[in-house]
């Protein structure tokens, strides 16, 4: 019994240190780097009540808002998520965004932290 304990506790740590995404959806943590975002998010939907979006690693934004089209742009500066984006025929404009990962969903604040907080799940 013992054997298969420190078997199974070995298992898991290779297991987790083999996928480093899976380590850091675990925590908590403020996301400052284009590389870790796109990780998090390549070939994933962000979706929230009635929103699904899909952020690309060539900087493009698409999805439905409240069954509306959205499309848009992004780009990584002095580690804000910097996103214009429209919804149909209005624009959105442009804001550069504080993102958090918490308990495995993407915070986004807008006005680099300062403003209004939407969260998001990774799927």
């Amino acid at each position: 019994m013992r054997n298969f304990i420190a078997y199974l506790s070995t298992f898991c740590l290779l297991i987790t240190s083999s996928f480093p995404l899976a380590a850091v959806a675990q925590s908590d943590m403020r996301i400052t780097q284009q590389d870790l975002f796109i990780e998090l998010t390549e070939g994933k939907k962000l979706k929230r009540f009635m929103i699904e979006l899909s952020v690309e690693k060539n900087g493009t934004i698409t999805g439905i808002g409240a069954g509306t089209e959205v499309t848009g742009s992004w780009n990584w500066k002095d580690g804000y998520f910097c996103r214009s984006l429209s919804r149909g025929n209005r624009d959105l404009g442009t804001d550069c965004q504080l993102v958090e990962l918490k308990r495995k969903k993407l915070y986004f604040t807008s006005q680099q932290g300062q403003g209004a907080t939407a969260g998001f799940s990774i799927q």
